[in-house]
């Protein structure tokens, strides 16, 4: 088994990503589920961090806004999942579609492999969404 540049492994045609995940409280941004250790969990909890600014209100910024710009409803519904990607890391936020006031988080070194990391988060998103 080997590792690529972006810290996904590979195995035979098959590539697995490391990842954590949390779900955190939109309103308060503080995670109320998932690990509580490790070398992610300062970005989980950074990640946390932003879901009130980024959730507020109906009116409030920066997502209402956005949404408006791109012709989006206002509602909170019309997000499905915001993607963050860096050099080294993926940051997802996945707004639980049963529990409004829940997000999961997930942070993934696997930067060249976006399309396993949303096919990980829709799988928990499932796990946690009882579907």
């Amino acid at each position: 088994m080997s590792r690529s540049r972006d810290g996904s492994v590979l195995s035979g045609t098959r590539v697995r990503a490391d990842y954590s995940h949390a779900l955190a409280s939109v309103s308060t941004g503080e995670i109320v589920e998932g690990s509580t250790a490790g070398p992610s969990i300062a970005r989980l909890e950074a990640l946390a961090s932003t879901l009130p600014a980024l959730f507020g209100d109906e009116e409030g910024p920066p997502l209402a806004r956005l949404r408006e710009h791109l012709g989006g409803e206002v509602g909170r519904r019309s997000v499905q999942e915001i993607v963050i990607i860096s050099k080294e890391h993926v940051h997802v936020i996945e707004p639980l579609p049963k529990n409004p006031g829940l997000s999961l988080l997930m942070v993934t070194g696997a930067t060249r492999s976006l399309g396993l990391v949303l096919s990980t988060v829709h799988a928990k998103l499932s796990e946690f969404e009882g579907e």
